[in-house]
């Protein structure tokens, strides 16, 4: 994917998915699968928002890094949105007894911009971790995407 066609891709899978959700429950609802409507509904939308809310963010941040102007408020929306998407499936993984406590996803991610965190020893020893964990988790759901978007062919 390049920035230039960045909103076709994501356009394109979104309606994709869409359209694989309505056929699907069209199918589930003819037939008395319930629960996997159910399970549809309740985890997998909530992924799926996670998953693009990730890629927008991406998009921007990367344009960002590469010194094209960016509208803050833009960039600004996109994390509030991903950070939205991340609470709700984070409170999915806790409703199911996968997560032993909830999380407060904005307040942790705050913890990043403390500033020159990486030069004071006790916040470099815990947000290390953080950061690595929280990049291996974006990095997941950009394969997750990729990987989507090519069985959608």
């Amino acid at each position: 994917m390049k920035q230039s066609n960045f909103l076709e891709a994501k356009k394109e899978l979104a309606a994709k998915i869409s359209a694989c959700c309505v056929e699907y429950n069209k199918y589930v609802k003819s037939k008395p699968y319930k629960e996997i409507a159910d399970i549809i509904n309740t985890e997998l939308k909530p992924l799926e928002q996670l998953i693009m809310s990730c890629t927008s963010l991406d998009f921007f941040e990367e344009r960002k890094k590469k010194g094209e102007e960016v509208q803050e408020f833009r960039l600004t929306a996109a994390r509030e949105v991903f950070i939205k998407s991340m609470d709700n499936i984070c409170k999915i993984l806790f409703t199911c007894k996968e997560l032993e406590r909830d999380f407060d996803c904005a307040r942790m991610l705050e913890r990043f911009e403390i500033p020159n965190w990486k030069n004071i020893r006790p916040y470099e020893y815990f947000l290390s971790i953080l950061q690595k964990n929280y990049n291996a988790f974006r990095e997941q759901l950009k394969t997750m995407y990729k990987q989507g978007k090519s069985i959608s062919k």
